[in-house]
């Protein structure tokens, strides 16, 4: 059921995973009814509304100015004037020529490179590259704060160790307006079997929502570095999605999270497979997914005009919407809607689910194949006597009587 607080034209009522669940992938089904004593329901005009990530500018190198050492840091100014949209990642270009390193990195901004007033915006980036049984481990872009600064400093700490070949910075704008996201949580259920090398990580939600993003607590070795494949599990299909790098170093304060970006996708149960090998086995301890949030947009008069209780209803044979609100022009933006949240579920007591009538066949199938393998015993039985009466007469046709041995003398 649906409260009734609201203070603009339109009000916006969030879906659920329990809405999700119950309805058709395309949410054809679903209806918002006001319903009388009688059992008479009224149709109550929506719009669905899914929200989209505005994409922003493409990835701008940023040049590099005021490089120095202080301190053993290396310090270094990224020019990042020609940035139109906000930045959310920045990537430094590490020389091709280094390996085997690991650095800690802070970030700052300011609107002028002689600012004294840095803004922090990130504390704990780190720069690594790691080879393990011929695997490759390389980072090297450290995710921040959505920012417009004109400049940006880096700071890395090399702790006694060779200042690392700096050879430019790459700015990453995503979006230029992020969607508004939702968090879920998932049930996860570990199974790790030894012989394989591997552990499974079946993650389910309580209906196929849209998602874009997976965070996983990682649990195990206090320091890891595993491969994963990531899937999508449905009722006939299972499907990769992407490879993951799941890795923790004690020396940096990254936690045993890790956030794993996917193409959106609507799906209710996903499958980790971590390749442990020969170390300990890890394992997931929790789980959040996060999508676009989709809600109903639902004129305020057409709330107000229906004095009985109000509900979402899904399935089950429901009229064809009598009404067309796409052509409305006026539609505000969905952020800025009242929101109402729904109640848990109730099922209808007037729906009685019918099971549909399925052949006999189908019901009985070890009826079926006796029945058939019977058939097919008696068949070959009478065609073998079939043959074996098809062959006695021309048997006894070519047996002729053998002539005697001894002939009697001729007188």
């Amino acid at each position: 059921m649906i409260g009734q607080e609201f203070d603009s034209n339109f009000i916006r009522i969030p879906l659920t995973p329990e809405i999700y669940g119950a309805s058709r992938r395309d949410l054809a089904d679903l209806r918002l009814l006001s319903v009388d004593s009688k059992g008479v329901s009224t149709q109550i005009p929506y719009i669905l509304v899914s929200p989209t990530d505005e994409t922003g500018q493409a990835d701008k190198s940023l040049p590099i100015t005021d490089r120095r050492e202080v301190s053993g840091n290396s310090e270094f100014v990224l020019d990042a004037r020609l940035v139109t949209d906000p930045v959310e990642k920045l990537q430094l270009l590490v020389a091709s020529s280094e390996r085997n390193y690991a650095r800690r990195v802070r970030l700052y901004g300011a609107d002028q490179p002689n600012d004294g007033d840095w803004k922090l915006l990130v504390n704990d980036g780190f720069l690594l590259d790691r080879v393990r049984d011929a695997q490759r481990l390389t980072e090297s872009t450290i995710a921040c704060p959505r920012s417009q600064f004109r400049y940006y400093r880096a700071v890395i700490e090399n702790e006694g160790e060779a200042p690392l070949s700096i050879t430019g910075g790459q700015a990453h704008m995503v979006r230029r307006h992020a969607a508004p996201r939702v968090s879920y949580t998932l049930q996860v259920a570990n199974e790790v079997h030894l012989n394989q090398k591997i552990t499974r990580v079946e993650l389910t939600l309580l209906g196929p929502v849209p998602v874009d993003r997976l965070e996983l607590t990682v649990s195990g070795a206090d320091e890891y570095h595993r491969n994963a494949q990531l899937m999508a599990i449905s009722d006939t299909t299972t499907s990769i999605i992407t490879s993951v790098a799941l890795f923790h170093l004690a020396q940096f304060s990254k936690g045993p999270t890790t956030s794993v970006s996917i193409r959106p996708q609507s799906s209710a149960r996903f499958r980790l497979e971590i390749a442990n090998g020969d170390d300990q086995p890890l394992t997931v301890s929790a789980a959040q997914a996060f999508g676009i949030e989709q809600s109903l947009a639902v004129p305020v008069k057409s709330m107000t005009a229906n004095p009985n209780p109000i509900a979402i209803y899904v399935g089950g044979d429901i009229d064809s919407p009598s009404y067309d609100l796409a052509r409305i022009s006026t539609l505000p933006d969905v952020e800025k809607m009242s929101t109402l949240g729904v109640l848990p579920g109730e099922k209808n007591a007037a729906y009685h689910e019918v099971t549909p009538q399925r052949p006999w066949a189908e019901d009985h199938q070890t009826l079926v194949w006796v029945a058939v393998l019977g058939g097919v015993v008696v068949l070959s039985a009478a065609a073998i006597k079939l043959l074996q009466a098809a062959s006695a007469p021309e048997q006894a046709a070519t047996a002729q009587p053998a002539p005697p041995t001894d002939t009697p003398p001729v007188e």
